[in-house]
């Protein structure tokens, strides 16, 4: 009777060794492979097909711009003296919805660039205004007529006569009484507007003027976009300044623009070289490489061939354009921002941590002197036109928009000199209303939630042979203010985020704790197996049944059937049977009292009447 098997139990000790083995390797690779992250950095490199591409190529969220216009509520008694500062009143929100798309896209692998083209319309949202804007009616100053009249006066007296000769000829007026928000924003038929597009039609292309009309038709554009380098990693450990691309990962034109930033330090004498330094940008991810073929600003006085004239103020190349930055930012970081609307770069820097939605979040701002112009700041020395600065708070934007005196600042003068609200009443800057808020997620580099206010000025400088513009001198009158923000993001992508930082990740950390705890688990089986078994079977060998006192005729007894080892022994009055797993208990009968420990099966014949009483175990 064979009870135990020592080569089937020698199987099962290898069997749950090698599982726990596997379990252990599988749980090993899973932390040095990391496959979530291969997942992630697949589907968010930017290539054709990709999660990031599709997001990219037509962004999901939902850009709102609140447009606030200033309404002049006094300006007879202004006009007449009688009012010494003129009276605004802010008269909106009007809401519309901004659709970004980015189109033909062509990925360089040489450059290691894409080049696309953004297009972005609007669409008025009724239900988030405070009115119709087609019946809502205000009275606003005559753009056109201010712009061109300021500026003529700061070049030229005759200029500045016959350009109001030629108002009085077309009866233009300084104010626009009881003009639509609707034309104020889109578009209002004015005599000089129409004028100057039959002369100069290359230039005025448009035959109506409109605030919004001029500010968001940026025309068509190319952009070049710097990508990822396969062959560097993003080391968020390292410093900043240690993330620039190595030399042999630059492309072609780049080192070219180096090698001749090389060729003239060359020629420049130690004391220069000593004293002033060429601005090389910090090329990272996502950056813009160029934009319509420029790496910078030439209306502030950028120049290819000149490295030394250049200034991180007017140079485009490490910029963004606000739709991506890198992965993987650390706090404390300054990114700056273009947009052609605002023809010039805007600074956003590091405010502190936090989270949106319960995704972790990174907070930034328009830095504080974001439109400042300060000749000893390399970041803003270029927007001082002729070495005159704006005063604080204040960023020419006139370049851009046909040498009309204008900037660009906070809503009501917010962070600026507070002598901007000397002439002005109706004006009330705080930080909660008027101030920036730019939130990123940090591990994907992309805007979660954007408040970025900017307020468009006109600059009324010394007006001369214009009696009815000269209640206006040296006063920065504002026009408009915007808000455009991105409110939250839509469920599809906040879904993602939870299921990229939340979901996966942990998901992942507990396969890996249960892979552990299962490879443990069947090393201790296997263990049992080796060791404990064996001792088991001897301990229960000594608590074997007995069986006395088995006369002939007798042969009802009860027999404990067990698997496994087992230890079998038998003498003329005991039958002691120890060791192995007890599975079930029967009255079997026995025919005989001498059995061998090889035999498999006994044969059993029931006796009526057996006196049990002699039977013990």
């Amino acid at each position: 009777m064979k009870l135990f098997n020592k080569e089937k139990d020698s199987r099962g000790c290898m069997r749950f060794s090698f599982l726990g083995l596997l379990f252990f390797i599988i749980a090993s690779l899973i932390i040095i492979i990391n496959p979530i992250k291969l997942i992630v950095d697949d589907q968010l490199s930017l290539r054709p097909g990709s999660l990031l591409f599709k997001l990219w190529e037509k962004p999901p969220l939902e850009v709102f711009i609140r447009v606030y216009a200033y309404n002049i509520t006094n300006f007879e008694n202004f006009y007449k003296g009688i009012d010494k500062k003129i009276k605004l009143e802010e008269v909106g929100p009007y809401v519309y919805q901004e659709f970004l798309e980015n189109h033909n896209a062509s990925f360089s692998t040489e450059h290691n660039t894409v080049t696309f083209q953004p297009t972005r319309r609007v669409k008025f949202i009724r239900e988030m205004s405070i009115g119709d804007p087609k019946s809502d009616r205000i009275t606003v100053p005559n753009i056109p007529y201010m712009g061109v009249t300021t500026a003529v006066s700061e070049f030229s007296l005759l200029g500045a006569i016959a350009v109001r000769t030629l108002m009085r000829t077309l009866r233009s007026q300084v104010i626009l009484n009881n003009i639509t928000v609707d034309e104020y924003f889109w578009g209002y038929d004015d005599p000089l507007v129409s004028l100057a597009s039959k002369i100069i039609p290359n230039v005025i292309h448009f035959k109506k003027f409109g605030l919004l009309d001029r500010m968001f038709d940026e025309g068509k554009n190319t952009v070049t976009m710097n990508l990822p380098h396969k062959s560097k990693s993003n080391n968020i450990d390292a410093p900043i300044s240690e993330r620039l691309v190595s030399n042999d990962e630059y492309n072609d034109e780049q080192r070219e623009s180096f090698d001749t930033i090389v060729d003239v330090l060359k020629n420049i004498e130690p004391e220069q070289q000593e004293y002033e330094k060429p601005f090389i940008p910090l090329i990272r991810d996502f950056s813009i490489d160029n934009f319509n073929g420029q790496k910078g600003l030439k209306q502030w006085g950028y120049a290819e061939n000149n490295p030394y004239g250049n200034s991180e103020c007017n140079t485009l190349a490490g910029t963004y354009d606000g739709t991506l930055f890198p992965r993987n930012i650390t706090e404390g970081e300054t990114f700056r921002i273009y947009r052609k609307t605002f023809c010039r770069t805007l600074p956003i820097v590091y405010s502190h941590p936090g989270e949106v939605d319960g995704v972790e979040a990174y907070f930034f701002k328009l830095a504080d002197n974001a439109f400042d112009s300060n000749i000893d700041d390399p970041q803003s020395s270029c927007f001082c036109r002729r070495g005159v600065c704006l005063r604080k708070g204040l960023g020419n934007i006139t370049p851009c928009y046909y040498n009309i005196p204008a900037a660009v600042s906070f809503p009501h003068f917010y962070n600026g000199d507070p002598s901007l609200l000397d002439s002005i009443e109706g004006l009330d800057p705080s930080e909660e209303k008027h101030g920036s808020e730019i939130v990123l997620q940090p591990q994907l580099g992309i805007p979660m939630k954007v408040r970025s206010r900017i307020q468009l000025n006109l600059l009324m400088g010394e007006i001369k042979f214009n009696s009815d513009m000269r209640p206006f001198r040296n006063i920065v009158l504002p026009i408009i203010w915007i808000d455009m923000g991105v409110e939250s993001l839509t469920p599809g992508l906040l879904f993602l985020l939870y299921l990229l930082f939340s979901i996966l990740p942990y998901a992942q950390i507990t396969l890996i704790i249960i892979l552990y705890a299962g490879g443990i688990a069947a090393f201790l089986k296997a263990i049992l197996y080796i060791r404990w078994i064996p001792n088991r079977m001897r301990h229960l060998h000594e608590k074997a049944l007995e069986i006395t006192s088995i006369p002939a005729g007798v042969c009802k007894v009860p027999i404990v059937i067990v698997s496994g080892p087992a230890i079998l022994s038998l003498d003329n009055k005991r039958l002691s049977i120890g060791g192995g797993k007890i599975l079930e208990e029967e009255m079997k009968c026995l025919t005989s009292t001498s059995f061998n420990e090889d035999d498999d099966e006994f044969e059993d014949h029931e006796v009526l009447g057996t006196d049990i009483s002699r039977i013990h175990y």
